[in-house]
């Protein structure tokens, strides 16, 4: 019996258990069903690999004589896991980029393409060796093709990787950098991995470092949750505290602050007539909404409590009225063909907003100067309603 592959083995049987916590913690409330559900693929991935990795370890190493197909196929299918676990992650960083945008069937099936082909060649390398093959003292080796396969892998983790160091120097948000840079350094976790097994080869480097970045994004997550709105998934007031708080120490003519503060008309009515479940997905519904304009403009949004909203524009190339004409027309357009929203009623908004040049202004001064411009919508929206 070879013992020195046993810490090996203990390794990635721990890594697989701690993985396994990491997924039974996963819920809507840290990220949209959509974002979880592409992480679940990706620590599926990562499960599989590890089990198939371990069974094929068990063999070259303690069963003499397997036959060499034998492990073949569960090399094979190791491979495969990781190539797996790349394409997904691709997919996640997708879904955590873009939340809002619907992508094409024929997108989804142009980024399949490479990993259905590589794990069809993993599939006819069990029995040709064309990527891989099993060596007469039954240990895993590559052939030169396999570069075919390293490029697949990296390919999926590369474009992420771009994207995230792209946000991470454009963004301005602390926080907001901080998560781009985990999802760039994802890419290390095979890098390193690929270069430091051959050295160490009986230490589980890439299942090591691929557990370390889930880890830490795991946690990221779960500390995003604090500033985060179960509701909506919006930011929540803590986050824009801190947020407006440390762009307003920087405000000036040249780099103004815009709060916007946002107001859902006649709410209470919603709920009132249509019940609580409707009002939500109003609430939802109009988060959506935020969420584009966000995206158009550059600007910070979060629920700022109950049916109210607030932005931060932070740009001295946008006017806030542009702003302002923009999201009433997207919340006009979007229900024409809103399918979850109620049709018996017409969801309309207030909006204030201020322009903050002084950075010794503090976030209730201006979140104060703000809702007084949505104060005075208000009030013209009641008087023309008829609503006390």
């Amino acid at each position: 019996m070879n013992n020195i592959y046993i810490p090996y083995l203990i390794v990635e049987a721990y890594c697989f258990i701690y993985g396994a916590a990491v997924l039974f913690r996963l819920n809507s409330n840290i990220a949209s069903q959509h974002q979880i559900r592409e992480l679940r693929n990706v620590l599926l991935a990562y499960f599989g690999m590890i089990i198939f990795d371990i069974v094929a370890i068990c063999l070259e190493q303690f069963a003499p004589g397997v036959p060499r197909w034998i492990l073949a196929i569960f090399n094979g299918f190791a491979v495969i896991f990781v190539t797996l676990g790349c394409y997904f992650w691709f997919r996640f960083i997708a879904a955590r980029f873009y939340p809002n945008r619907n992508f094409s069937w024929k997108w989804r099936i142009l980024i399949s393409i490479p990993m259905f082909l590589m794990v069809l060649g993993d599939f006819i390398s069990m029995g040709t060796g064309w990527l891989f093959f099993i060596t007469d003292a039954g240990e895993y080796a590559v052939t030169d093709f396999f570069w075919f396969q390293a490029a697949v892998n990296y390919s999926y983790l590369l474009v992420p990787t771009v994207i995230s160091f792209y946000r991470y120097f454009k963004d301005r948000s602390a926080s907001e950098r901080k998560e781009y840079l985990v999802y760039a350094l994802y890419m290390v976790a095979p890098l390193t991995a690929g270069l430091l097994e051959d050295v160490f080869p009986t230490t589980p480097i890439l299942t090591l470092n691929i557990f370390l970045v889930i880890h830490i994004l795991f946690l990221m997550i779960q500390d995003k949750q604090i500033y985060n709105d179960a509701l909506t998934n919006l930011n929540n007031r803590r986050h824009l505290n801190q947020f407006l708080e440390e762009h307003l120490s920087k405000a000036s003519p040249e780099r103004p602050v815009t709060v916007f503060m946002i107001d859902i008309n006649g709410f209470k009515s919603i709920n009132d007539r249509f019940g609580h479940v409707e009002g939500d997905n109003a609430l939802r519904f109009f988060a959506d909404i935020m969420r584009e304009v966000a995206g158009k403009y550059d600007a910070f949004i979060a629920r700022y409590g109950g049916d109210e909203f607030s932005m931060v524009l932070d740009s001295a190339s946008v006017k806030p009225e542009d702003v302002e004409n923009f999201l009433v027309a997207e919340v006009a357009e979007k229900q024409k063909t809103a399918s979850t929203l109620c049709h018996q009623y017409v969801m309309s908004l207030s909006i204030g907003y201020y322009t903050c040049t002084d950075d010794s202004l503090s976030p209730d001064a201006a979140f104060a100067r703000a809702d007084e411009g949505l104060y005075r919508q208000k009030k013209m929206w009641h008087q023309k309603n008829d609503i006390l």
